[in-house]
């Protein structure tokens, strides 16, 4: 399975915000026991090449499946269920 984390890289503001959406993706997967490819992306080009305006946003499997925030390990857990 291959995912990816949608980020800005607007001011540098990368810590916390980028280590918890990758943390509950790492969580969520460990949860469920399985394993996956996890990327950040912080290039607007491939950005917007998912119709993400505003990250961050999770794609999965090269679908958008949460934009807007950051998901929680539940949210992850709902969402990766269907894969």
């Amino acid at each position: 399975m291959k995912i990816k984390i949608l980020l800005s890289n607007c001011c540098g503001s990368h810590g916390k915000r980028d280590a918890s959406i990758e943390d509950n993706v790492n969580q969520a997967l460990e949860e469920l026991k399985l394993s996956a490819d996890v990327q950040r992306i912080y290039d607007f080009q491939e950005i917007w090449k998912y119709g993400v305006n505003q990250p961050p946003a999770l794609v999965i499997e090269e679908k958008v499946v949460f934009k807007g925030g950051i998901p929680s390990v539940e949210d992850i857990r709902k969402i990766l269920s269907n894969y």
